[in-house]
C-alpha cells in the first residue's frame, strides 16, 4: 500500500472520481463528509474501481462528520506508532458549502463556515505537519473584465457581489495555506470539471444532458465560450500533485499552485449554443440509434456573443492529454444510460 490520505467532500463530484482513482493506486483513503452515506454515489463509486475487494480495504469512511463543528483530530487517526510514524500521508481538502442558490442567498453564512473549515484543516496539518491539497476555484481570477491581459498566478482582483464571497474565502484561504511554512501544500484552481456524477446546480453540461433524457428543452440564456475539462482528466492532474507532494524527499515543506481544467490553446472550447447541438448530435447517433430528439434548443439570448473564458497561461503541470470534448459528452451520456 502508498499511504494513507484523507479526503474531505469525498462524496462530491471529483472527490468521488479522487477516491476510486486513489484506491485505485493502492492508497487507503479515509473519506469524510458532512452528508450521510448516498447509495447512487456508493454505485458511482464502485463502477470506478477496478478492484471491488479494495472497498473493504482500502476505505474507511465517516459520515455525518461535520468540519465546522469537529476537527480531523477528532477521528483520532494520528496517533504515532512506536518509531513515532505518522499514519496520515496527506490531505486533500474538497469540503465547502456549494450550490450558486445557497452562495447567493446566505453569502455571510457560506462565507463563515468555509473559513471555518479551513482554519480548521490548517490547525490539523500545522500540528501533525501534514501535507495538503486544496481544492480552490477558478473564480478567485473574478470577471473576464479583471482577467483579461494579466498574469493570473499573480492577480487576485474580485468582483464585490454575493458571489463574491465565494472567491473571496477560495482566496484567503488560498494565502492562508501558501503561507504556513509548517507542512508542504498545493492550492489547485478547477476550470469547468464535467462528467457523469456532477449534480452542482447551474453547470451547463449536467443541466443539458439531464435535460434530454427527462425530453426537457435545453434553455440557452447566453451565448458564451466556455472549456470543458473532463473529470478523469483533472483527476489524472491530482495524482500528479499528490506525487509532487508525497514522494519528493529532501525538500521541506514546498508550496504550489496550478490551474486545471482548462488547457492551452483553448482546447475543447464552445459556444454554449453549440455544445447543445453536439449533445443532441451525439445524443442521437449514441442513444437513440439515430432517432431524433424531438425538443427544442430554446435560444433565449438578447445579445451577441460574448467571450468568459479565462485565460491561463499554463496549467503548471505534465499532463496534456485531454479527453475530446465528443468523448466527454459520450462517456456522460453513455454513463446515464447504465445508471438509469
Amino acid at each position: 500500500m502508498k499511504g494513507n490520505i484523507i479526503i474531505t467532500g469525498f462524496q462530491g463530484f471529483i472527490g468521488i472520481y479522487t477516491t476510486a482513482r486513489l484506491i485505485n493506486e493502492d492508497y487507503i483513503v479515509y473519506g469524510v463528509d458532512k452528508d450521510k452515506a448516498d447509495k447512487f454515489k456508493f454505485k458511482l463509486l464502485e463502477s470506478l474501481i477496478i478492484d471491488k475487494t479494495r472497498l473493504s480495504t482500502h476505505l474507511k469512511t465517516f459520515f455525518d462528520f461535520d468540519l465546522t463543528q469537529n476537527s480531523l483530530k477528532d477521528l483520532e487517526l494520528i496517533n504515532l506508532d512506536i518509531v513515532n510514524k505518522k499514519v496520515i500521508d496527506m490531505v486533500i481538502h474538497y469540503a465547502s458549502p456549494v450550490g450558486v442558490k445557497l452562495i447567493q442567498d446566505e453569502p455571510y453564512q457560506t462565507l463563515k463556515d468555509a473559513l471555518t473549515i479551513n482554519m480548521s484543516i490548517d490547525d490539523y496539518c500545522t500540528r501533525y505537519n501534514i501535507p495538503l491539497i486544496f481544492s480552490s476555484s477558478s473564480e478567485v481570477f473574478g470577471t473576464i473584465d479583471n482577467i483579461i491581459g494579466v498574469d493570473l498566478n499573480n492577480d487576485y482582483r474580485i468582483k464585490q457581489s454575493s458571489r463574491g464571497t465565494y472567491a473571496a474565502q477560495k482566496m484567503t484561504s488560498e494565502l492562508l495555506f501558501a503561507n504556513n511554512p509548517n507542512y508542504a501544500s498545493a492550492n489547485i484552481r478547477f476550470f469547468n470539471i464535467v462528467g457523469f456524477g456532477q449534480t452542482t446546480e447551474g453547470m451547463v453540461m449536467n443541466t443539458f444532458i439531464n435535460n434530454i433524457f427527462k425530453g426537457i428543452p435545453m434553455r440557452i440564456y447566453e451565448n458564451t465560450r466556455r472549456t470543458f475539462c473532463a473529470v478523469e482528466d483533472a483527476v489524472e492532474m491530482i495524482i500528479e500533485v499528490v506525487d509532487k507532494l508525497i514522494i519528493p524527499t529532501g525538500i521541506s515543506n514546498k508550496k504550489y499552485s496550478f490551474n486545471i481544467g482548462a488547457p492551452e490553446n483553448f482546447f475543447n472550447e464552445l459556444y454554449i449554443k453549440d455544445l447543445a447541438k453536439k449533445i443532441v448530435d451525439i445524443y442521437n447517433k449514441e442513444i437513440t440509434n439515430n432517432k431524433t430528439y424531438e425538443n427544442d434548443i430554446l435560444d433565449l439570448t438578447s445579445k451577441d456573443g460574448y467571450i468568459t473564458r479565462r485565460k491561463l497561461h499554463r496549467t503548471g503541470l505534465m499532463f496534456n492529454n485531454f479527453t475530446h470534448i465528443d468523448k466527454i459528452i459520450k462517456n456522460y451520456l453513455l454513463k446515464v444510460q447504465s445508471f438509469n
